[in-house]
């Protein structure tokens, strides 16, 4: 960490300072860079969460600008605190994130957070939760998160992309790209949000016979509780053999397209539904 960044323990979202003890509103675009990550880094995960815990630790919300770089993370990343990543683009800067040429994609203007991981795994890479109760909600902007099953790797690895399991009413995102994670590409666990421009890519699978769709909107384990009301402009969801899983109320889609192909539905000796939508599960009334 840099002595600036040490130094911003004091500092309020001005960049003036304040004295100490006093609870800060943000921590002003940090960087992987300033805390020990990049793009020649193999593991970009403990930068991450250097961030996330400097943030928590000043009941802050953690503002991190990414390059036009492609940050590898093998060691999955969970954020207590409200969350702003901004990249400079979302360009599907070449099929495979972890061999296209530098230049070419500094040139493309994408921001790329890379699944490094080496295995199989249904855990996801970028979880945030609302550990304070004043975390309400997240930002993404122009940035990538593609997985571990780029078609032309050596190896591919199913793996889940970002979950979003927080208490709500304030998610958005702007021109946002999950793909090429084998299992679950983004699964969202609260009440509305606003999804602008996002696209899911060669997302679905199977693993260990479970299914898991690109598009997760189905909260688990919390039987009279549902992910309502969000709203998906212009989505563009496409290769998602599993596509989308809904169940809850007013969740809208505008616009966009889902693309469905034969290669969407190569035969895998199932019947899932490339969209399934759930029935709503109330608990039993008590009965006294």
């Amino acid at each position: 960490m840099t002595e600036q960044h040490k130094n911003a323990q004091t500092l309020n979202a001005d960049g003036m300072t304040q004295p100490a003890g006093e609870t800060l509103h943000e921590i002003t675009w940090l960087k992987p860079e300033d805390f020990g990550g990049g793009p020649d880094v193999a593991d970009n995960g403990p930068a991450f969460r250097a961030m996330a815990q400097l943030a928590e630790s000043n009941n802050a919300a953690a503002c991190i600008r990414l390059g036009a770089r492609t940050y590898r993370v093998k060691t999955p990343v969970a954020f207590n605190c409200a969350v702003i990543i901004e990249g400079v683009g979302a360009t599907h800067a070449g099929l495979a994130a972890n061999t296209v040429n530098e230049s070419d994609r500094v040139q493309r203007c994408s921001s790329i957070i890379k699944d490094a991981r080496d295995y199989d795994t249904d855990e996801y890479l970028f979880t945030f939760n609302d550990r304070k109760p004043t975390v309400l909600g997240i930002t993404l902007r122009n940035l990538e998160f593609v997985g571990a099953h780029v078609s032309d790797s050596p190896k591919r690895y199913k793996t889940c992309g970002v979950f979003v399991d927080i208490s709500g009413w304030v998610s958005s995102s702007i021109n946002v790209i999950l793909r090429d994670f084998g299992l679950t590409g983004l699964k969202i666990n609260h009440n509305d949000g606003i999804w602008n421009n996002i696209s899911l890519l060669r997302c679905g699978g199977k693993l260990n016979g479970d299914v898991y769709y690109a598009l997760d909107l189905k909260r688990e384990n919390d039987i009279g509780s549902f992910t309502n009301q969000h709203k998906f402009n212009n989505p563009h969801i496409e290769h998602c053999r599993y596509a989308i899983r809904c169940s809850g109320y007013m969740n809208l889609f505008f616009g966009g397209h889902l693309e469905i192909n034969d290669w969407s539905f190569t035969p895998d000796g199932d019947s899932y539904p490339v969209v399934l939508f759930e029935q709503l599960t109330y608990p039993s009334p008590s009965i006294k």
